[in-house]
């Protein structure tokens, strides 16, 4: 039987992203994509009787450092797979592996 503990229809916590998470308290935790005072998301947490509390409210100043964060971090994965390509293709015309068809294994 399952129970509901609270909605989430409220202005403070729009939108849950993910699954709630119990935590070794008892309490259970998670994350909004909007809601708090900017509407940029909240991470919050639920006691087991379903009472909500904020416990952090993110402003857009902070989404927009997070996001140039994940952008810097994706580009330098981005940038690290394109100069292993590199070397890669550099490698294989050198050793003529691409030319010759037999050196390919498709599954």
């Amino acid at each position: 039987m399952l129970t509901t503990l609270t909605s989430f229809s409220t202005v403070d916590v729009a939108i849950p992203s993910v699954a709630l998470v119990q935590g070794p308290d008892g309490y259970f935790y998670g994350t909004s994509v909007a809601g708090g005072p900017d509407m940029a998301g909240t991470i919050f947490m639920v006691t087991p009787s379903g009472d909500v509390t904020i416990a952090f409210s993110l402003s857009i100043p902070v989404c927009l450092l997070l996001m140039k964060v994940w952008f810097r971090e994706m580009m330098a994965i981005l940038w690290h797979d394109l100069l292993w390509w590199r070397e890669w293709l550099r490698h294989s015309f050198q050793n003529n592996t691409l030319r010759n068809p037999n050196n390919f294994v498709f599954v």
